[in-house]
């Protein structure tokens, strides 16, 4: 089975006058998104799953209005709104390749690729057409390979073991392994848990985007030294089918995140920084049921 797909969608914002520079001028926003994909599955031997998906993405914004420019005097360096366009465009392309397959009666096993690449250009320029601060004008690939396996173990324990490797261009390479652990003490409770560890690097924008205003009055740089984000979540938890049609399921997750990149004000600017360390912890509880018979 194959089927492929796509579309386009776009927008004008009026977004009136300017506030902070005089004359106040037209303050608009432009956006244009087009998108396309193909995939298909297939299976073979009747033991062999395939399937594969292959797409491209492509967002544009421009902007006319007020922006943030950095000015440097003989008293240090200073913010100030200047009138002129901002211009963004994206491109995101990728594939990814699955298959999966049973080996002997109790392991099933699945092994998959996952390619990309992306391309990132913004440019702010003043009402003269110099450029505000630098131009981003970068690209980004991530080649992923990912590996699972499945074992039942007397009708009674699912073990699932995996990892992912990840080698990205503009960050360190990494490998998150998970374990997962299923035990149905009864026809009615079940016992589930699970360990791993998530792996994000900093996207292009988050590296190199030119200055610009988010929040009015603060300028928002990029930070090109930062790390990746580095996550170990653990999580444990019962269901519980009561009589009739009714289940219950109750969740304690526990995480652990290192060089989370957040933005971070210091100083009257905002700024992408990692924070050294981010844990959160909780419960999940919830109640299924089928009221009706259909």
């Amino acid at each position: 089975e194959v089927g492929v797909g796509g579309g386009y969608s776009g927008g004008f914002t009026g977004m009136g006058k300017t506030t902070h520079l005089h004359p106040a001028r037209d303050y608009n926003i432009d956006r244009q998104l087009y998108y396309l994909h193909a995939g298909g599955h297939t299976q073979i031997f009747n033991a062999v799953k395939a399937e594969a998906r292959l797409y491209t993405n492509y967002d544009s914004t421009d902007m006319d209005g007020e922006n943030m420019a950095e000015r440097r005097g003989l008293i240090g360096t200073r913010y100030r709104y200047e009138y002129g366009d901002q211009k963004y465009w994206g491109r995101d392309t990728g594939l990814q390749i699955k298959t999966a397959l049973p080996l002997g009666e109790v392991n099933y096993f699945t092994l998959g690729t996952d390619l990309n690449y992306k391309q990132g250009y913004w440019k702010i320029r003043d009402a003269d057409g110099d450029v505000i601060d630098k131009t981003m004008d970068k690209t980004m690939t991530t080649q992923a390979l990912y590996a699972q396996n499945e074992t039942e173990l007397w009708q009674r324990f699912t073990v699932t073991l995996g990892g992912r490797f990840d080698a990205n261009s503009r960050s360190e390479s990494s490998f998150s392994p998970k374990l997962g652990l299923l035990c149905r003490i009864t026809d009615r409770i079940s016992l589930r848990g699970s360990a791993g560890r998530a792996f994000r690097a900093p996207n292009l924008s988050e590296l190199y985007m030119p200055t610009w205003q988010m929040v009015p009055g603060i300028p928002f740089m990029s930070n090109p030294d930062l790390d990746p984000e580095k996550i170990r979540s653990y999580d444990l938890g019962v269901s519980l089918k009561l009589p009739g049609s009714t289940g219950l399921k109750l969740t304690a997750f526990y995480t652990d995140a290192r060089d989370l990149i957040s933005n971070v004000v210091t100083g009257g600017v905002m700024r992408y920084e990692n924070l050294s360390k981010v844990e959160t912890d909780g419960f999940e509880a919830a109640i299924e049921s089928a009221p009706l018979p259909w």
